[in-house]
């Protein structure tokens, strides 16, 4: 197996990894079924400069007094990493206000996706593997 040296490691071009996830409840409403059609988002894989960004914005205070807040986290995360199938941002940061009034098991999913993909611990896994028990 090749090792890869600093110079190999720093012009390689990384494709982000991502997923598809299913959020119907955003799709259009079918004319002959009245059912919302099939329609996904994809959540990708974000860089270590947007990770530590992302982490600074979930927490507030600083030194003993740094508290972590995850008033936003979900909503956050869907705005950091909701793209299209060629990775283009489907969100800004003012489309904020409006994401936090969408169904909260949609944005859920999403966060769920996102915290796998980018080693986020998602506590719900935690409950989830509790529960069974």
């Amino acid at each position: 197996m090749k090792t890869l040296n600093r110079e190999n490691f720093a012009a390689r071009t990384h494709v982000p990894h991502m997923e598809k996830v299913d959020v119907t409840e955003w799709g259009d409403i079918d004319p002959e079924t009245g059912k919302p059609e099939p329609t996904c988002v994809y959540v990708r894989e974000i860089t270590v400069a947007e990770r530590g960004k992302f982490e600074a914005k979930m927490t507030t205070g600083k030194g003993k007094k740094t508290k972590l807040t995850t008033e936003k986290w979900e909503v956050w995360a869907v705005i950091l990493a909701c793209c299209d199938e060629y990775g283009n941002p489907l969100f800004q940061q003012s489309d904020e206000y409006w994401l936090e009034q969408k169904p909260c098991a949609m944005i859920h999913r999403i966060w769920k996706v996102f915290g796998k993909i980018n080693n986020f611990k998602n506590e719900d896994e935690d409950e989830d593997e509790t529960l069974k028990n």
